[in-house]
C-alpha cells in the first residue's frame, strides 16, 4: 500500500515541476517580448530581449522533455 501512496506522490511532485517550469519559460518569453518590443523594465537593448525570450522557449520546451527523459531513466 505503501508503495503506491509514494508513487503517487512522486507523479504529483513530478507534474507540478513539469507545470512549474513551463509556467516559468512562459512568464520569461513575456518578459523578454517586452524588453525587446518595448524596453520594458528599464532595459532598452533588445539583445536581452531576445535572449530572454529564446531561453523561455527553451524552458517551455526543451527543458520538460530532458526532465522526463532523467526520470524514466532513474525512475
Amino acid at each position: 500500500m505503501s508503495d503506491t501512496n509514494e508513487t503517487e506522490a512522486r507523479a504529483k511532485r513530478r507534474l507540478m515541476s513539469l507545470s512549474l517550469v513551463r509556467l516559468a519559460g512562459m512568464a520569461l518569453v513575456i518578459a523578454g517580448l517586452q524588453i525587446w518590443l518595448k524596453g520594458a523594465f528599464g532595459l532598452q537593448d533588445e539583445t536581452i530581449g531576445k535572449a530572454v525570450a529564446v531561453v523561455g522557449i527553451a524552458c517551455v520546451f526543451l527543458l520538460p522533455a530532458l526532465l522526463r527523459r532523467r526520470w524514466r531513466e532513474n525512475p
